[in-house]
């Protein structure tokens, strides 16, 4: 399905945006409720990453670039918005005094605590109508169309 004359909502960038628009309503809507600094679903998707990386090794920002596939610029600003709510603190590496460690606060926490119940509800919500094989197709489609951009 190569043509040019495709109407916009039969383009597959369309189709993802309007799906992530559509999420980050659901998201603003069911589960920020808790969420009194205004955090971003961005933003607590890199809680609820550096939580998890905290448990097996120090995380650095380039570990968030990495991860989230953004720009140094983007991870900088991020993690400064973060620090200045207090969820994270940077702390100079004892390895590399270049480099800074970023860890979670316990006001980070908690925060990501409620995130990631919250997460699981979107997970929930997201695939409500779909088998268990439709989900990994999904996966396996997505990575694919990665890929493509990947390879462009």
């Amino acid at each position: 399905m190569h043509s040019k004359s495709m109407k916009p909502e039969s383009l597959v960038a369309f189709r993802i945006k309007s799906l992530n628009n559509k999420i980050t309503r659901y998201f603003e809507r069911h589960s920020l409720k808790e969420n009194e600094d205004n955090i971003t679903g961005m933003q607590f998707a890199v809680l609820g990453f550096i939580n998890e990386k905290e448990r097996i090794s120090k995380v650095y920002q380039k570990d968030i670039e990495e991860e989230f596939n953004i720009r140094r610029s983007t991870a900088s600003e991020m993690a400064y918005h973060l620090e200045e709510k207090d969820l994270i603190r940077r702390v100079r590496s004892k390895e590399d005094a270049r480099a800074k460690e970023i860890q979670l606060t316990q006001k980070g926490r908690e925060l990501e605590e409620i995130a990631r119940m919250n997460a699981i509800n979107l997970q929930n919500a997201l695939t409500r109508n779909l088998t268990d094989n439709e989900v990994s197709l999904f996966f396996e489609l997505i990575g694919k169309i990665e890929i493509s951009l990947e390879n462009d």
